[in-house]
C-alpha cells in the first residue's frame, strides 16, 4: 500500500513541476512581449510570475528522486 502512495506522490510532484515549468515559460514569453511593446509594468509583473514558477520547481527538486531530478536540472 505504501508503494502505491509513494508512486502517486512521485507522479504528482513530477506533474506539478512540469506544470510550473509550462507556466513559467508562458509568463516569460508574456514578459518579453510586454517589454518589447514598452509596457514595463506588465512586463515586470510577468517576469516576477515567471521567477515564482521557476523558483517553485527549484524548491521541489530536493524532494524528487535523483533520476527524476536530472530531468529538471
Amino acid at each position: 500500500m505504501d508503494e502505491k502512495k509513494g508512486t502517486s506522490d512521485r507522479d504528482l510532484l513530477i506533474s506539478l513541476a512540469a506544470s510550473d515549468l509550462k507556466f513559467a515559460s508562458i509568463f516569460a514569453e508574456g514578459a518579453r512581449v510586454s517589454y518589447r511593446s514598452g509596457r514595463i509594468v506588465e512586463g515586470d509583473f510577468a517576469h516576477l510570475r515567471a521567477l515564482k514558477f521557476y523558483s517553485d520547481v527549484i524548491r521541489s527538486l530536493p524532494q524528487m528522486e535523483s533520476a527524476d531530478r536530472e530531468l529538471y536540472s
